[in-house]
């Protein structure tokens, strides 16, 4: 090969790393800046887990709007982010680590569209994952053990809520407080779409099914027959935990 060849080959390899670098760099993990004073473990699940609930919130809303529910449910279910409580929980450190984005996720929380559309619900959970990864370090986003302590917070959450909608005998008392369970569980699966690959086959499978008969119990965010009682939710939910919580030692 000639000398010359050979210097162009080379230059291309360095622009093609330069390139692969340079597309690497903007991903999620480049939003967190770590703090003067690093945060405690608890206060990191306090900020995980209370965007699982906004998000759960926003996915009951989004389910009413795909299912032609009440206009009233679907304001309800967007206003509880801010309304109970939830944005408080991580208002003020997103604030001081990026105001851009504590205002645009702030705007899009307080002015959810009065309106069956689930374009703005969509971006304000994206929002929400960018608020995430501002908060918590990629080392503990891409933990399969705190991944795992968020997802049974909001399971358990989940199992709440039904018990506040669902009477024992399996009929609706409180819509609402079902549709927060709903929304609870769904976010529940995409936390644990995140983590099923590093969970061994035999303990994955099992906790897939659990999942899917919960799933069923979950079919439609608008009941019109009666329900699982209360307590087939709890159980399932109790069992999923078990398992989990036997995946990381607890």
């Amino acid at each position: 090969m000639k000398k010359g060849t050979t210097v162009y080959l080379g230059a291309l390899a360095f622009v093609g790393m330069f390139l692969l670098v340079g597309c690497q760099v903007g991903g999620p993990s480049d939003r967190y800046v770590a703090p003067a004073s690093p945060d405690s473990e608890k206060t990191l699940l306090d900020y995980a887990q209370n965007i699982a609930f906004m998000r759960g919130h926003l996915h009951a809303a989004i389910a009413n709007i795909e299912e032609d529910g009440l206009l009233s449910d679907i304001n309800a279910h967007a206003s509880h982010p801010m309304v109970e409580g939830y944005y408080k929980v991580i208002d003020q450190t997103l604030e001081q680590r990026d105001p851009e984005l504590a205002s645009e996720l702030e705007s899009a929380l307080i002015n959810m569209p009065k309106e069956t559309e689930t374009a703005e619900f969509e971006s304000a959970l994206a929002l929400l994952d960018d608020g995430l990864e501002t908060l918590v370090p990629p080392e503990k986003l891409d933990d399969k053990g705190f991944r795992i302590k968020v997802m049974i917070n909001i399971l358990e959450k989940s199992a709440h809520e039904y018990e506040e909608g669902i009477t024992a005998k399996g009929k609706v008392q409180r819509a609402d407080e079902y549709q927060d369970a709903l929304g609870f569980f769904r976010e529940s699966e995409k936390l644990f779409t995140q983590i099923e690959a590093e969970i061994p086959a035999p303990e994955n499978r099992e906790i897939g099914e659990l999942m899917g008969k919960l799933g069923r119990i979950f079919r439609s965010v608008i009941l019109t027959r009666d329900s699982a009682a209360p307590e087939r939710v709890d159980k399932l939910v109790g069992d999923i935990v078990s398992r989990l919580n036997e995946l990381i030692g607890d």
